[in-house]
This record gives structure tokens, sequence and C-alpha cells, in this order.
């Protein structure tokens, strides 16, 4: 009887290990995507702010970019976090581009601030801190 107990503890030991594990990783390559894509939209932000008229071409191949690293990464962060939230993100990134077709700074400039605001958002809400536990 006590050979089983043992086996079976044992066995939820290494259960909750593997989990723990896993979940590190994640955290990692979550954190890690959302900070990528976060840095690149503060340059364009920033790219904005110093200039006076709108390089529409440098800024598009930058928003390009960051597009192509979103839908690499959205794949696997659709299995880690809500749909709802980087869709947000997606849905912000077309803004942004509308808005440098149309050559609209203003613009532009408020929607790099939504999705890095989003970013943010979604990297606090899935960290690993006690308020999130409870």
């Amino acid at each position: 009887m006590k050979m089983l107990i043992k086996k079976e503890f044992i066995v939820c030991i290494v259960i909750v290990v593997a989990i723990v594990i896993g979940d590190i990783f994640l955290q990692k390559y979550t954190k890690e995507s959302l900070n990528l894509i976060n840095e690149k939209l503060f340059y364009i932000k920033e790219d904005l702010k110093k200039e006076e008229e709108l390089k529409k071409e440098e800024i598009n191949k930058k928003v390009g970019e960051i597009n192509k690293e979103w839908d690499k990464r959205f794949n696997i962060l659709t299995c880690l976090l809500e749909h709802n939230e980087l869709e947000k993100v997606k849905t912000q990134l077309v803004s942004i581009t509308a808005g440098l077709e149309i050559d609209d700074k203003e613009y532009v400039y408020e929607e790099l601030n939504k999705t890095i605001y989003i970013l943010e958002h979604i990297r606090d809400k899935e960290s690993f801190r006690i308020d999130n536990i409870f």
C-alpha cells in the first residue's frame, strides 16, 4: 500500500514540475515576443516625433516588418493567450498601415500609442504575479 502511494506521489510531483517548467518557457516566449513588437513600435513612434514630414516608404517598410513578425509569432501565441487580445493588436497594426496610406501622422501616432498600450496590457495580464493568480 505504501509503495503505491509513493509511486502516485512521485508521478504527481513529476507532472507538477513538467507543468511549471513548460509554463516558464511559454512565459519567456510570450514576454520576448511582446517586447520585440513593442520595441519596434516604439522606434517608429520616436521616428514620427523627430520627423517634420512623414517618410511614408521608410515607415511602411518598418510596419511591414512588424506585421510579418507578428504573423510569424501569432500562431504560437494563439495557443497561449486569448484570441481577442491578439486580434486587437492585429487590428491596430492594420490601422497604422491605413493611417500611413492616407499620410495622417497624428492618426498613426495615436494608433501606435494604442498598440503599445495593448501589448503592455497583454504582457502585464499574462505575467506570473500574485495579483494575477488571485
